[in-house]
This record gives C-alpha cells, structure tokens and sequence, in this order.
C-alpha cells in the first residue's frame, strides 16, 4: 500500500527525518570525539544544539539527508506525493 502525501505532509516529513538525522549526527560526533582532533570537536560543539534553533543554513545538510530517505521510500513505492502520477 502507498501512502500518498500532499506537499504540506511531505514537508512536515522532510523536517521530522531532518531533525532525526541531527540527533544521529550529534550521537555519532560524541561516540567518536576521543578519536577526533580537538580542533574538530569544538567545531562539532558549535552545531550540537537542537535542531529547531540551528541557523537554517545549517539545516540544510540535515535536510539533503532526509530528501534521501523520502527518495527510497518513493523509489519503494511507500509513498508519493499527491502531484506524482
């Protein structure tokens, strides 16, 4: 079964996944940071703050992370949205 999504849905999705892909990013940089040059991690400490308060341009690799997601789903035929035939 498809689930077919207006542009409004697929935009509230595209966010939800986006704010997924923050938190995964933050856990993985603080699993890591032992490994990492400290010059590195204080530039991670920077961006480790909640997604609703980043800078929209920093949203926007969140974002393209979650347009991947939406992309297999599409291709998997999960969803779609309502302009696609």
């Amino acid at each position: 079964m498809i689930t077919t999504l207006n542009n409004g849905e697929l935009d509230e999705l595209r966010e939800l996944l986006a704010e997924i892909e923050h938190i995964q990013w933050w856990t993985w940089t603080m699993a890591i940071e032992k490994d990492v040059e400290p010059n590195r991690v204080m530039s991670w400490k920077n961006s480790r703050i909640p997604y609703s308060v980043l800078p929209e341009f920093m949203k926007t690799s969140d974002r393209c992370w979650a347009d991947v997601v939406i992309e297999l789903l599409m291709k998997k035929q999960i969803i779609k949205g309502d302009n696609v035939q």
